[in-house]
C-alpha cells in the first residue's frame, strides 16, 4: 500500500495496522464457522448410521424371537400357557375377578369368570349370578376385596388351592354399605390343553368365600 493509501486509510478512520488485524479476525471467524460445519455434518452422519444399524437389529430380534410350543395346544391359538412363575398371580387374578365388581362391569366380569368354571362349579355360580347382578345393579352397588395374604399350596400334580383373607367392601357412591373379614378359598388345575374360551388352560373346581372363622 502506497503512502497516499495509508494516509486516506488513517483519514477514514482505519489504520494500516488495525485493518490488517480486523481482517485476520474476520478470517480466524470464518475458519471456526467451516470447522464446526464439517463436525456437525460428521456427527450427524454418525447418528445416521446408527439409527439405521439399530433399526436393523431390532428387525432382526424381531425375526428371531423364540416360540414356546405349548403341548396340546389347540391349532391357531396362541398362548404362553401358564407356568410355575405365574400360577399364583393367575390365581390372584381369578379370585378378584368376580369379587371386584361394580355396575358397570359386573356382567363381563361374570361372563369372564364362569368361562374357567366345572360344569359342577359352574351350575352352583349360576344359580346365584342373576340374584347378585340385580342387587348390585338396583342399589348401585360396588365391591372390591383388599386381601392381607395369600397362601398358595399344591395340592398334586397341576392340581392347587389358593387361600386368602381379607376385607370385602360393600358401597355405593361415597356411602360405605358393609366392611366384611372374608375367607376366600379356591382350587383349580391347569388342563392338558387350552381352549379358545380358555386360552389359559385352567379349571376351578372349588370356589368357596364365606366369613372369616366359619
Amino acid at each position: 500500500m502506497s503512502e497516499q493509501e495509508d494516509h486516506d486509510s488513517e483519514a477514514n478512520g482505519w489504520p494500516k495496522g488495525r485493518f490488517v488485524s480486523f481482517m485476520a479476525v474476520v478470517e480466524s471467524v470464518n475458519s471456526s464457522k467451516n470447522l464446526i460445519i464439517v463436525c456437525l455434518t460428521v456427527v450427524i452422519a454418525m447418528l445416521g448410521m446408527l439409527l439405521i444399524n439399530a433399526q436393523n437389529t431390532v428387525g432382526s430380534m424381531a425375526k428371531h424371537i423364540p416360540v414356546m410350543v405349548i403341548p396340546g395346544a389347540s391349532s391357531g391359538l396362541y398362548s404362553p400357557g401358564i407356568s410355575a412363575d405365574n400360577v399364583k398371580n393367575l390365581a390372584i387374578y381369578l379370585i378378584k375377578l368376580p369379587l371386584d365388581i361394580t355396575p358397570a362391569n359386573v356382567n363381563q366380569r361374570y361372563n369372564e369368570f364362569q368361562k374357567f368354571l366345572s360344569p359342577d362349579e359352574l351350575m352352583n355360580f349360576q344359580s346365584q349370578k342373576d340374584g347378585i347382578t340385580e342387587s348390585i345393579k338396583s342399589h348401585d352397588e360396588s365391591r372390591i376385596f383388599v386381601p392381607e395374604n395369600y397362601k398358595l399350596q399344591t395340592l398334586s400334580h397341576n392340581e392347587y388351592k389358593m387361600t386368602t383373607y381379607g376385607h370385602y367392601h360393600y358401597f355405593s357412591g361415597n356411602l360405605v354399605l358393609g366392611d366384611h373379614k372374608e375367607r376366600i378359598t379356591m382350587v383349580f388345575t391347569v388342563a392338558v390343553s387350552a381352549t379358545p374360551k380358555n386360552p389359559y388352560g385352567v379349571v376351578i373346581d372349588s370356589f368357596n368365600v364365606a366369613k372369616e372363622g366359619q
